[in-house]
């Protein structure tokens, strides 16, 4: 199964989070799943600006050129986020 696992945990308390999302990670990996991680306080996303360029222009495409687009791809893969 392909898995996608969006991380935006907070600094706060993010030490006995972050610990239990590794070990999901770990434990789907050693079960044969494929698994990709996404730190969301690391990457950039833009917030939609309600264009619906994504509707009308180029349907399903965002006009922003930001992370998001990996995100997306990644999700359209995936089984489970």
């Amino acid at each position: 199964m392909n898995v996608v696992l969006l991380d935006g945990i907070e600094d706060a308390g993010r030490d006995e989070l972050k610990s239990q999302c590794e070990g999901v990670v770990a434990a789907l990996r050693a079960a044969g799943h494929r698994v990709h991680v996404f730190d969301l306080r690391r990457l950039h996303v833009s917030d939609c600006t309600g264009c619906f360029h994504c509707w009308v222009g180029t349907p399903g495409e965002c006009v922003l050129r930001d992370d998001m687009r990996r995100i997306l791809a990644a999700m359209v893969e995936a089984e489970r986020v």
